[in-house]
């Protein structure tokens, strides 16, 4: 055999051993108990995506419940449980007793809020029009969410809160707990980013948000290209369009010394998700946040309905451990089978697609990822010391 063909051996042993060199790695690591709470009401399908991402972070460093096994996306956590033939189960805390809510508070360390947006009919069900709004089926915090919330922070343990944990159709009451507890305020806004508003083109734009623009401004959708559409509660719509009222169509986290050097964040990150607009007290850190770029017709659009272009993105709390995402960080689409392969971070250019200003792999392997692990990573050492 020539030395050229060795070579070539040689590498593709190389490159089909590759992956199983690192399943060993991971295999062979141990692992740390870290008991965890995952509220997720927003599960309307089997990609369980609302906690996706913070469950691949929990079997990539392989924390373990208190039973020794890895956290598993299907099973372990608490809200809508989707079934065969469309049905469905619910497993949370409305039926616990405060007695039970501070037994569990005990027993967990770290509470983390996915989503509690909830589940709809059309969505559910496949019927009518899976973009358009319809009846709740599930969905929204209840005061025994915020009580082992407040619970858990007050034994100084770590509460992670991402975007719409407060939003629609939470009850108002149970916001302003969670609010007035950790110094934060939801405007009623909330915006997110597509790729097109072409009714054609885009399937994920929801038709709700074109029948209550033509509702408001009494006036056709005749949006073809890319723009920000932001919502009110109030079912208020803005639209900011690229190159007339944005000079760059995606919206921007930008983060701050103190995220970077701690977290290991990048300067600039581009958001293409949903997001919602919070303001806050001192008593948080913003240690990021959103900038619209807008030119002066779309700041002008901002200021007529009273939004800003920049708004906190990640705060943290100085009296509890207490962090708030202002977006659906956790959802992302990340392959499952990549949790245990250890390195498998350091390959993330492989799994980037540079052109698409829509794709949240960028956002998931080099914002999320080094965010949470370093959350998860700290506290984990602290409270094992």
């Amino acid at each position: 055999m020539t030395i050229r063909k060795i070579v070539f051996w040689l590498l593709i042993s190389i490159f089909f051993l590759f992956p199983l060199w690192m399943f060993l790695l991971w295999e062979f690591q141990n692992g740390s108990k870290l008991d965890v709470f995952i509220l997720d009401k927003t599960v309307n399908n089997t990609l369980y995506q609302e906690h996706r991402s913070l469950t691949w972070i929990l079997q990539y460093d392989k924390y373990l419940k208190s039973d020794g096994k890895l956290y598993n996306l299907t099973k372990d956590y608490f809200g809508f449980f989707p079934q065969k033939n469309n049905k469905y189960e619910i497993h949370d805390l409305s039926k616990y007793s405060e007695g039970e809510i501070d037994e569990l508070a005990n027993k967990y360390q770290v509470f983390y809020s996915a989503d509690t947006y909830g589940v709809y009919f059309n969505e559910w069900y496949h019927r009518n029009d899976i973009n358009e709004h319809s009846g709740k089926l599930y969905g929204g915090m209840i005061n025994n969410d915020f009580l082992l919330m407040k619970k858990m922070a007050e034994r100084n343990k770590l509460v992670i809160c991402e975007y719409n944990t407060i939003a629609t159709p939470t009850p108002k009451n149970i916001r302003s707990k969670v609010e007035n507890m950790f110094s934060f305020q939801w405007s009623g806004w909330a915006g997110r980013y597509f790729f097109s508003l072409d009714t054609v083109v885009n399937s994920e734009l929801p038709r709700w948000v074109i029948r209550l623009y033509k509702k408001q401004y009494h006036t056709n959708w005749t949006y073809t290209g890319s723009g920000i559409v932001f919502v009110n509660e109030s079912d208020s719509i803005v639209i900011l369009e690229n190159k007339k009222d944005l000079l760059y169509e995606v919206p921007q986290i930008i983060t701050n010394k103190y995220g970077k050097e701690k977290f290991g964040l990048p300067d600039t990150m581009n958001y293409p998700y949903w997001f919602d607009i919070c303001t806050s007290d001192k008593v948080n850190r913003m240690m990021a946040y959103y900038k619209i770029n807008t030119t002066e017709n779309g700041d002008s659009i901002l200021s007529a309905n009273g939004i800003s272009s920049i708004f906190p993105a990640v705060l943290e709390n100085s009296q509890y451990r207490f962090y708030y995402f202002a977006g659906d960080f956790s959802d992302n689409f990340v392959r499952m089978r990549l949790s245990k392969l250890r390195g498998v971070d350091h390959l993330r250019s492989l799994m980037i697609n540079p052109y698409d200003l829509s794709d949240r792999s960028r956002f998931f392997w080099e914002y999320y990822v080094p965010l949470v692990r370093t959350i998860l990573k700290d506290y984990s050492k602290e409270i094992n010391q």
